[in-house]
């Protein structure tokens, strides 16, 4: 029988609590040998957005700034075997009401981390 492989969705939304966030799902990924680490960044349909499409140099930038929360979440964590983790990235636009839980559900995330805010610094009570 194979052990099962389990998969962490991690939701980043930009503000400074992006990294903490990181940093509690790779203390939970760090106790599995095999595990599936999905980071998540949802652009949300409003200001900017509703104005132009994202063009392809925006979502590169995204992509980076997202990495580089996920690198330094992973240098603050020395006890991590990254041997363990297959790492993903998505960024998408929409309703982070409905992007994340789309993810989770087509992932078949065993736990989603998520925070209070997102990239519009908007707090949900959810």
């Amino acid at each position: 029988m194979t052990a099962h492989r389990y998969t962490i969705l991690v939701a980043v939304d930009g503000t400074d609590a992006s990294s903490l966030v990181l940093e509690q799902a790779i203390n939970v990924a760090a106790r599995y040998d095999d595990v599936d680490f999905q980071v998540a960044s949802v652009l949300e349909p409003e200001g900017w957005l509703k104005k132009k499409p994202l063009d392809e140099g925006e979502r590169d930038e995204l992509q980076r700034t997202v990495a580089g929360y996920l690198g330094e979440a992973i240098n603050n964590f020395s006890d991590l075997d990254m041997s363990k983790l297959s790492l993903s990235l998505f960024v998408s636009a929409g309703d982070v009401r409905d992007e994340i839980p789309f993810l989770a559900e087509w992932s078949q995330a065993d736990l989603v981390v998520v925070g209070r805010e997102h990239l519009s610094g908007e707090k949900h009570s959810s």
